[in-house]
């Protein structure tokens, strides 16, 4: 529809069908090129921290072990954390830097 529209067809079919132009001009590259574009779309944004920083988890576990504390009513064989996540973060930063 776009093509038999001439030359700027993408900014018509914009203005009197409210489509895309980006996504026309898309289409129209697959059109002819015949190559599928696929979106990275999974690829953007903020990685997560466990991807940037591999030993975050172990390095997390080893200091909650060692900073973990008896139930003090013995009431329990539950260990209680004695740090908090700003307690762990800082400890981290001048541990690990």
């Amino acid at each position: 529809m776009v093509k038999g529209l001439g030359r700027g067809g993408a900014r018509q079919a914009q203005i009197q069908l409210g489509w895309d132009r980006t996504t026309v001009r898309k289409g129209l590259h697959e059109l002819n090129s015949g190559i599928v574009c696929v979106d990275a779309v999974s690829q953007r944004g903020r990685k997560p921290l466990e991807a940037r920083l591999a030993n975050l988890e172990a390095d997390l576990r080893a200091m909650g072990e060692a900073a973990s504390q008896t139930d003090p009513t013995f009431r329990t064989t539950q260990t209680l954390p004695a740090l908090d996540r700003r307690g762990a973060r800082r400890r981290l930063v001048e541990e690990k830097g």
